[in-house]
């Protein structure tokens, strides 16, 4: 099956139930797929139990790294409000589920690099780690 305009030349844009931001839409992106409202005035959410690729899987990639981290804007896991891996540059300042990670973008040293929330809100203790692989040790696990 093809979908294309009247000309056969090309197509945008599949609209599912309506026209309005109620709906929700499919439209081709150059070799990609977007998953928009069906006005095209932003993305749309996309569920899923399970993401199959052999490629990289990218999420946000229109967003600039924010200041302390964005509630929501990550990758979030569960029916748990924001419980996830969120990102941003500087200490983390978002509010998250406890035990959510924070990646940051400007750390330098071996305890600024990562962050876990520590009570559901906006307590977060860094993780410290190694600054390369030459200063790991082997442990045994007990």
């Amino acid at each position: 099956m093809t979908l294309s305009n009247s000309s056969a030349t090309d197509f945008s844009i599949l609209r599912l139930g309506g026209t309005t931001s109620s709906f929700p839409a499919l439209k081709r992106n150059s070799t990609g797929i977007d998953v928009r409202l069906a006005d095209d005035s932003a993305y749309a959410p996309l569920n899923a139990s399970s993401l199959l690729g052999t490629g990289a899987i990218t999420a946000w990639n229109t967003t600039a790294i924010p200041a302390g981290g964005t509630t929501g804007t990550g990758y979030r896991f569960s029916s748990t409000s924001n419980f996830g891996v969120f990102f941003g540059s500087g200490a983390p300042t978002l509010s998250a589920a406890k035990g959510s990670l924070y990646l940051r973008s400007d750390g330098t040293g071996t305890t600024d690099r990562m962050y876990v929330n520590t009570d559901g809100s906006t307590g977060w203790a860094a993780v410290t780690t190694a600054s390369d692989i030459g200063e790991v040790e082997d442990k045994a696990v007990a």
